[in-house]
This record gives structure tokens, C-alpha cells and sequence, in this order.
């Protein structure tokens, strides 16, 4: 089978999964948005727009940093200082990702204050706080091991 064949064929199946993924969503909505309301479904766009937010300043590039020093480090063959690295890297991630819960925390009853008017109380933002610093480290584990699974040989 020639590349351009298999190019073709992989493309297709990925359409189709996309598009049958899309249809599952829209159902899904629409469900979602006759059970709990209209206006429940928009508080819920804008605590996951925040939560979003929250992610990315969680995540801060820590892992695109670590991916691109532990790669530099195994392609010199310094398998050793590579692990010394990902301990550093996924350190700094707890640390960005823990900022991330404490601003978000600190910052809930503003947020919900001025941006949401009161709609809706500050709990999901504490419970979602939580979250932070376990999405920062497996970020930085996720990206370490998918980039380097080639060289690794299960070396972690």
C-alpha cells in the first residue's frame, strides 16, 4: 500500500470519527441544556472559561521546558541527569500548579462577585482549585514521556 493510500484512508477515519464525536457532543448539549436550563448552561461556559484559564496558568510552559532539556539531555546519551531534570521539572509544575489553586481560591469571591454577579456561589471554584496542581505535574509527565518514549526504553 502506498503512503498516499494509507495518507487517505487514516484521514478518513479520522473524519468520520470526528464528525460522529461532534454529533455525540451536540446530542449531548442539547440534552444537558433541556435537564438543567439555559441559564444553568451558560454559569456553567463561564466557570469552565475561568477553569480554562486557571489550567493555562497552571501549566505556565513548565512542560514544554522540561521536554525540550530532558530531549537535549538523552540525545547526548546523559540518561542520568535527565531524571535529576523531570524531578526538577515536575517540582516546578506542583509549585505553578499550587500558585494556580491559591490564586484561584484567594480570587473566587471577586470573581464571582464582579464577573458573575452573584449567580452562583464560590464552591465550584474551590472544588476545581483542587485540581490544579495534579493537571500541572501529569502535563509535565505526559509530555515528557510522549516526546521521549523512542530514547526512554522505559527508563522512568
Amino acid at each position: 500500500m502506498t503512503s498516499l493510500k494509507k495518507f487517505l484512508i487514516n484521514g478518513l477515519i479520522m473524519t468520520i470519527t470526528s464528525l460522529i464525536l461532534r454529533c455525540i457532543a451536540m446530542f449531548f448539549n442539547s440534552y444537558i441544556s433541556q435537564k438543567i436550563g439555559t441559564e444553568a448552561l451558560g454559569l456553567y461556559g463561564l466557570v469552565m472559561s475561568i477553569y480554562s484559564f486557571a489550567i493555562t496558568i497552571a501549566l505556565s510552559g513548565i512542560g514544554l521546558a522540561t521536554t525540550k532539556i530532558v530531549s537535549e539531555e538523552i540525545a547526548i546519551g546523559n540518561i542520568g541527569n535527565s531524571h535529576k531534570i523531570v524531578k526538577k521539572g515536575l517540582l516546578l509544575s506542583l509549585l505553578f500548579g499550587g500558585l494556580a489553586s491559591i490564586f484561584l481560591t484567594i480570587f473566587s469571591p471577586f470573581i464571582c462577585d464582579k464577573w458573575l454577579h452573584n449567580k452562583i456561589s464560590c464552591t465550584p471554584f474551590y472544588i476545581i482549585s483542587i485540581s490544579l496542581p495534579f493537571i500541572s505535574m501529569s502535563s509535565c509527565l505526559t509530555r515528557i514521556f510522549f516526546s521521549n518514549a523512542k530514547y526512554c526504553k522505559a527508563s522512568y
